[in-house]
């Protein structure tokens, strides 16, 4: 992860070994590929063997997100993030800018806005 301009507002953080969990109440970056994020709160966790994100909801310039995110890893699964790493993911709601996805694939169109309810499960490239 690379951010700048992080700035972020918690409760409840509490660290014990590798484990960390928090309340996020309030957070906003920019990441490495120029993507602003605002407001966005979420239950954290971060184990050994998975990072939650419950009730998590963010914002964007031009789109929104409200869901639960939970990654299931083991040993050393980073290592081959799109092919190991789990993602158990739900969108309540949520409103995604191919603006905000043309930074990741550039062959879609622009200007395009998409409303997402689902449940995603599986690695990102199954």
């Amino acid at each position: 992860m690379d951010f700048k301009k992080l700035n972020i507002e918690t409760s409840n953080l509490k660290i014990y070994g590798p484990e960390v969990t928090t309340n996020i109440l309030k957070m906003s970056f920019l990441d490495h590929h120029g993507i602003a994020i605002t407001d966005l709160k979420t239950n954290f966790a971060y184990t050994l063997k998975y990072i939650k994100a419950e009730k998590i909801s963010f914002i964007t310039k031009n789109s929104f997100f409200n869901g639960n995110a939970i990654l299931n890893y083991s040993g050393n699964d980073f290592a081959d993030f799109n092919n190991k790493v789990q993602f158990d993911v739900k969108v309540d709601s949520a409103s995604i800018s191919s603006n905000d996805i043309r930074i990741f694939y550039n062959e879609l169109g622009e200007n395009q806005q998409f409303k997402i309810k689902s449940k995603i499960k599986g690695t990102l490239n199954d």
